[in-house]
């Protein structure tokens, strides 16, 4: 199940605890990783056989792939997050993900367990505090993302706010670009536990929940783990018919 083309939905949202992507080549012989964010495009890293090189997160979303040559196929590799990775003061925010592999990825997902911190949720579900953990997303291309919530607020790789407009009941579309990394965060009762997101155009996002350095203490309530959110498996069902016997020339329709 690996291979050659991911997509890292969370950036660095602080200098002194820095995301970073591992990759891991499992073939014997050195591979070139590439990878896009949301101002590089092309930039390269080299990986050797049954090595690992890691790469730092810039302020944004980063899609990592390689590249077929010839009738040699891309060769595949293995990617994983760690947030707080720095060389020294590491252990505030530190958590990881698995980057899902380009293939599985669909237009929506739905968020199973996402709170924002480790408070007991009051009688009205409520989590006090501050909303230290998020939901990050990106896109695979510019579109437009669909959450069926109006108390989420979306903030961008530089902590902007984002307007959304609302699209009927409760349902808000926002703007997105590619390769920019998104935070959701459910202000209603600090907690992302359920959210749903999706595009109506068929583009493809990922996401991960996880501790924001920028924004989450160090220490209780807050929560230093995250994990990947798994792609919803959306099922898209057509019908067609035909005439049995086209050629009679009539109006009749056999079945």
């Amino acid at each position: 199940q690996w291979s050659s083309s991911y997509y890292a939905p969370v950036s660095t949202s602080l200098a002194a605890d820095p995301a970073y992507v591992i990759l891991y080549n499992p073939g014997s012989s050195a591979i070139d990783v590439k990878y896009d964010t949301a101002t590089l495009s092309g930039q390269t890293v080299t990986v050797a056989g049954n090595s690992t090189r890691y790469v730092l997160m810039p302020a944004s979303a980063a899609h990592f792939y390689t590249e077929a040559s010839g009738s040699t196929a891309a060769p595949k590799f293995f990617a994983v997050s760690v947030i707080d990775a720095d060389a020294t003061s590491n252990a505030t925010h530190d958590w990881s993900y698995s980057l899902v592999p380009d293939s599985y990825l669909t237009d929506k997902f739905v968020v199973a367990w996402g709170p924002g911190n480790g408070n007991t949720p009051l009688a009205n579900g409520t989590i006090s505090g501050i909303n230290g953990s998020p939901v990050w997303v990106t896109p695979t291309a510019n579109t437009e993302i669909f959450i069926d919530s109006a108390t989420v607020t979306v903030k961008d790789g530089s902590g902007t706010v984002i307007t959304g407009t609302l699209v009927s009941g409760v349902t808000y579309k926002y703007s997105v670009k590619t390769l920019q990394s998104y935070r959701l965060f459910d202000t209603s009762d600090n907690d992302q536990s359920g959210l749903t997101v999706y595009t109506k155009d068929g583009t493809l996002i990922t996401a991960a929940w996880g501790e924001d350095p920028s924004i989450a203490g160090a220490g209780a309530p807050y929560l230093d783990m995250g994990t990947t959110v798994l792609p919803f498996p959306d099922y898209v069902f057509t019908k067609a018919s035909a005439e049995a016997n086209p050629g009679d020339l009539n109006t009749v329709v056999e079945l």
